[in-house]
């Protein structure tokens, strides 16, 4: 049954229900429906950083350029977890008194790789990711999705594109959304998927050549001072005891190895199939098919290779998107 303008508005201005926003999958209705709001209320708008700053908690800096998520104080947890390594390294893995490594060579890999995982960790926490501003659309109680998969968010008051939801920590609907993060400090969404997966990439090289150099000096040691007698592991015991730091930043390379390590698998996998976090904790296309798989190339393209799409938060005087300017 078709759902007239009037029958909108007037469905409009009962009370509104609340509804669970995560609560709610996001599937095409089973019964087809002519069911359609009018063009203003489906259209986003473009705001302003002032605007968008008003009425929510992002800390912006520059004139609109630069924006911190939600949880930007993990931001410099994270770092300093790259940091901190990094320099234990330097000092007792790359200088150690036997110069088992090259040392110029090895601080010129540690430096770069250090610099390319810091530029990528702030670029994807300061990329605006996708925020959706409200045009204030009407709630008319409609909670399933339009043929083009448009759905209504209870909480914006806005009918959010397909892929996109609701991040209940930053308060907003982010196109693209993957998932938030804690660690990066801000949500992974359709503008900054790109920088986040090359972050791990970069922090995943950077715990392995860690470990790995680590793990040759203490092997180094081992062999260069035997012990005594064979089969007695004193050799092993005394290249610990003679470089207590070293085991030390081998398990914490080690940690960081097997858990960001594992979560780059998961985002090729992400990638490859393409899928978002949500999609799959959510089983989405488990047992469906996903319209949105073009093949292992295409899908790749469509999020390494194509252009970051325009924010609808724009900076300084209006000619450019929050992070278009600075950061692409």
């Amino acid at each position: 049954m078709e759902t007239s303008l009037g029958d909108y508005y007037q469905a409009c201005d009962e009370p509104n229900n609340k509804f669970d926003d995560d609560d709610i999958l996001n599937p095409s209705s089973e019964e087809p429906t002519r069911f359609q709001p009018p063009a203003r209320d489906l259209s986003i708008p473009n705001v302003y950083w002032t605007e968008w700053a008003q009425n929510h908690e992002n800390l912006i800096l520059c004139n609109g350029y630069i924006m911190f998520g939600q949880d930007w104080r993990y931001l410099l947890l994270t770092a300093s977890f790259i940091i901190f390594p990094s320099i234990l390294y330097y000092i007792f893995v790359i200088q150690h008194r036997q110069n088992y490594l090259d040392s110029e060579t090895h601080l010129w890999v540690l430096i770069s790789l250090d610099l390319l995982t810091l530029i990528f960790l702030f670029r994807t926490h300061f990329t605006e990711p996708g925020y959706l501003p409200s045009p204030q659309a009407k709630d008319c109680k409609w909670i399933d999705s339009l043929p083009d998969g448009q759905k209504y968010c209870v909480t914006c008051r806005l009918w959010r594109p397909a892929r996109a939801k609701h991040c209940r920590y930053c308060k907003a609907c982010v196109r693209g959304s993957d998932h938030h993060c804690t660690w990066v400090g801000a949500c992974i969404g359709e503008r900054n998927r790109r920088s986040f997966f090359i972050f791990l990439i970069c922090v995943t090289t950077l715990v392995v050549y860690i470990l790995t150099c680590s793990l040759y000096v203490l092997y180094e040691e081992t062999v260069r001072n035997p012990s005594p007698k064979k089969g007695n592991p004193g050799g092993f015991i005394n290249a610990i005891q003679n470089n207590a730091i070293i085991p030390f930043i081998i398990a914490i390379a080690m940690f960081f190895t097997l858990t960001v390590g594992n979560l780059l698998l998961f985002h090729i996998y992400l990638l490859v199939t393409n899928q978002t976090t949500k999609e799959f904790n959510r089983g989405t296309y488990k047992n469906d098919f996903n319209p949105w798989n073009q093949g292992c190339m295409n899908n790749c393209s469509s999020i390494l290779c194509q252009p970051v799409p325009k924010s609808h938060i724009f900076a300084g005087s209006g000619t450019g998107s929050l992070s278009d300017r600075l950061l692409m």
